[in-house]
């Protein structure tokens, strides 16, 4: 799995996560890509952070509803890795 990341940054103000917008693109596999467009940033890192956590404490699935999103992000774990 990998996630890139873009936030486009305002040299002339300090950066604000929490207003920060940006695009995301998490690769899953070869044909398996979710991507998001205009994001808040700090809402997606937070969901992501507290789905690691929720699996490393051995959850088999964890749903994080992202409140800026019309639908969560479900990970769900088995012995082949982790799915969204």
């Amino acid at each position: 799995m990998s996630i890139e990341l873009n936030v486009a940054l305002d040299y002339e103000e300090p950066l604000n996560l929490e207003e920060a917008l940006g695009d995301i693109k998490i690769v899953c596999g070869f044909d398996d890509v979710i991507r998001g467009s205009s994001i808040w940033v700090d809402d997606w890192l937070m969901a992501l952070v507290e789905s690691v956590q929720a699996l490393s404490r051995g959850d088999r699935e964890y749903t994080s509803d992202i409140v800026t999103e019309s639908c969560p992000l479900i990970f769900r774990s088995s012995s082949q890795g982790v799915s969204i």
